[in-house]
């Protein structure tokens, strides 16, 4: 508590300027005060003292008196409204620069505190660390235990930062739930990981609040600044940059910055700027080749939505689809997706002599699937570009997060009326894949990646993709495996007559005019599959007529 303190103290002596101005008017009207009463001391002695004498002149020794306490009593006055304004002023600082509810220092002295904490560290060569610290389900404290038990609990976690950074760190209370610490004399990276994980630990240990015991987490965010840093925002905004990459994975996660993160957004200015991202045409997309494992050919692509922002570059997929889908931009976005798509297929199908030999999976979001105009985009993008339906292929994650599928086949029927297809993503390490594959007019299952990559490793992943695909055979269902990335993997998934490929090994996601080549049948970089003597399936690619509807 000291060190934080000692920061705000020194602060008092340079109160803004508008704080300044209130204190000097105070003083003017306690001079004005002592002028109005040094006349009534005057008028008081002349009355009871007897100033005047009897014969009308002045008497000597009350002249003498009122010499010597008129200003005395002036001195004494001006004393206390001079000791009054400084107390007067110290607290004012304390309001502006202090946070009322934990006495930490708060966001406004925060910059300038960070100012001269990068100050001293460029004169010194010392390198600076600043964590951003937001906490976990404090909100869901509040609800439950009432706002008194909240406010001691904020309390009681910012007295564990400050015993967490020690007299050499400084802590300051950002708002809400959201706290930065400053590290100093930092010697290396390893070094504020250390200091991240130990807050985690020590905000994870229960809270005995009366005769509560509450646990909650924290994640945070950790930037090192550059050597020549002379802006607090640029820190403080590198910070809330990883401290939203550790929140996305998770309550109790650390992120440390680096300058990749740059170009993801934040939910604070994310919605205005995906708006602008879709007026100006920054979506892009891009091309995962879907491969036979047999003929080695590309028989189909995934779409895969970009943002390309003109000043970061391509913007992390895994950042800016959640918040299209919370925000609703997901639905215009969604169907521009859809109509380029179309459009790229119906490119490819004047371009190859078999119509039936590429395919275009894209993407749909449950926000989309929840409009009942869908059908009419999914028609719309077709008629537009004049492509195949049956090249088309709609693929949706697991199921979407409705009540039960059949909330979807509404929406599903009518598309499945205008002749694409409908995968399923995310079979393996979905619990309610099986309810939408049993509801649903599947076509094409897509194996989870995470299962695919473990099939060497793990006999229970290869169990399970095993019986997915012998499941899918015997339901007249094409099999996708997603995620490949080895020559092992694709032998395995040969002897289980998995359908088609998709991953690293047979290719990464590339504009359309960069797959000329792969789609033209050569081979993906660095895949030369060895011979096989497992004898190929009868072939099935994902061009199937639509599968008849479910009875109802």
């Amino acid at each position: 508590m000291g060190s934080r303190s000692r920061t705000i103290s020194s602060k008092v002596a340079r109160t803004p300027r508008n704080i300044k101005a209130a204190l000097d008017l105070l003083w003017l009207g306690a001079a004005c005060a002592g002028i109005v009463t040094l006349i009534v001391v005057l008028d008081l002695i002349e009355h009871t003292a007897g100033v005047i004498g009897r014969n009308g002149l002045i008497r000597e020794d009350a002249v003498v008196a009122a010499a010597i306490v008129i200003p005395l009593a002036a001195a004494v006055y001006t004393a206390r409204r001079h000791s009054e304004s400084k107390a007067i002023r110290h607290q004012l600082a304390r309001l502006s620069y202090q946070d009322a509810l934990t006495g930490l220092p708060n966001r406004r002295y925060l910059t300038d505190l960070l100012r001269d904490v990068l100050a001293d560290a460029r004169r010194n060569s010392d390198q600076v660390a600043v964590l951003f610290i937001d906490l976990d389900r404090f909100k869901a404290v509040n609800d439950t235990y009432g706002h008194e038990v909240g406010d001691r609990l904020m309390t009681e976690v910012a007295g564990r930062l400050l015993a967490s950074v020690g007299e050499a760190g400084h802590v300051a209370r950002y708002g809400g739930d959201e706290f930065v610490a400053i590290l100093t004399s930092v010697p290396d990276a390893r070094a504020t990981e250390a200091a991240a994980r130990r807050i985690i630990r020590t905000l994870e240990a229960p809270f005995q609040i009366g005769e509560d015991h509450i646990r909650i987490s924290a994640g945070v965010g950790v930037a090192l600044a550059e050597r020549n840093c002379t802006r607090p925002a640029e820190v403080l905004r590198d910070a809330d940059l990883a401290l939203y990459q550790a929140k996305r994975a998770g309550p109790g996660s650390q992120q440390i910055f680096d300058r990749t993160l740059r170009g993801r957004i934040t939910p604070s200015t994310a919605e205005a700027r995906l708006r602008r991202a879709l007026d100006r045409g920054e979506f892009r997309l891009l091309y995962q080749p879907i491969v036979s494992p047999w003929t080695k050919h590309v028989v189909g692509v995934e779409a895969a939505l970009c943002w390309e922002h003109p000043e970061h570059g391509v913007v992390a997929p895994d950042v800016f689809l959640p918040i299209l889908e919370e925000t609703g931009l997901i639905v215009p976005v969604g169907a521009w997706a859809l109509e380029d798509a179309a459009a790229q297929c119906r490119t490819w199908q004047s371009e190859l002599t078999d119509r039936s030999a590429l395919n275009v999976c894209v993407d749909v979001s449950p926000r989309q699937l929840s409009q009942a105009n869908f059908p009419d985009v999914v028609a719309r993008a077709l008629r537009l570009s004049s492509a195949d339906p049956e090249q088309l292929c709609l693929e949706i994650g697991g199921c979407p997060p409705a009540p039960d599928p059949q909330s979807i086949w509404p929406v599903l029927r009518p598309c499945k009326g205008l002749g694409v297809s409908i995968a399923l993503d995310g079979m393996g390490n979905n619990p309610h894949a099986l309810a939408c594959l049993r509801e649903l007019p599947v076509d094409v299952m897509k194996l989870d990646a995470a299962n695919v990559r473990a099939l060497t490793a793990s006999r229970e992943a290869a169990l399970i993709t095993e019986h997915l695909t012998a499941m899918a055979r015997d339901l007249d269902i094409v099999t996708i495996a997603t995620g490949v990335e080895s020559e092992e993997q694709v032998t395995l998934l040969k002897s289980m007559h998995c359908d088609l490929l998709q991953g690293p090994l047979l290719g990464a996601a590339r504009p359309a005019d960069q797959l000329a080549d792969r789609i033209a049948g050569s081979p993906p970089d660095g895949w030369q599959p060895s011979a096989s003597k497992i004898a190929a399936p009868a072939q099935r690619t994902m061009g199937l007529a639509p599968s008849p509807e479910p009875s109802r």
